[in-house]
């Protein structure tokens, strides 16, 4: 059984190499760009949370060392719980922004393996036209 599961795997392996070797140029760009673009999103992430993680730490920090009696606590008590909302906000934003392009990139893929496992060939322009307008179906399966 497990040799079965083995030559299986190693046969998916296999076709997928014959696939890529196809049309190399294709499959290489449908394989950089999401890397690409997913680290740059990732960086403009860590360089927009830095601040609002810095301020909610010093609010935090300030909060431990003042008095629940003052309307200091009360001040700095609002600033973190609005710097919380701030954050939550930008992480949500680019957590659907990445959510948004591996989908897309996801359909773009199979796309590229479909159309070069037949033996045509596809321009990048074609593939994005195609990605853009059959993205409805394979969203609704997504959700």
């Amino acid at each position: 059984m497990e040799l079965k599961l083995l030559g299986d795997f190693l046969q998916i392996l296999l076709d997928v190499y014959k696939i890529s070797r196809k049309n190399v140029k294709l499959i290489a760009s449908i394989t950089i760009l999401p890397i690409f673009l997913h680290s740059i999103i990732f960086l403009f992430n860590i360089f927009s949370i830095k601040p609002l993680f810095a301020d909610l730490i010093v609010k935090q920090s300030f909060l431990l060392i003042t008095s629940p009696n003052t309307p200091e606590f009360l001040n700095l008590l609002m600033g973190v719980i609005h710097d919380i909302k701030n954050l939550v906000g930008v992480e949500s934003i680019f957590l659907l922004a990445a959510s948004v392009s591996s989908f897309l990139f996801s359909i773009a893929t199979i796309f590229v393996t479909a159309i070069t496992y037949g033996g045509k060939n596809i321009s990048i322009n074609d593939l994005l036209s195609r990605t853009i307008k059959t993205w409805r179906r394979p969203f609704v399966t997504w959700v």
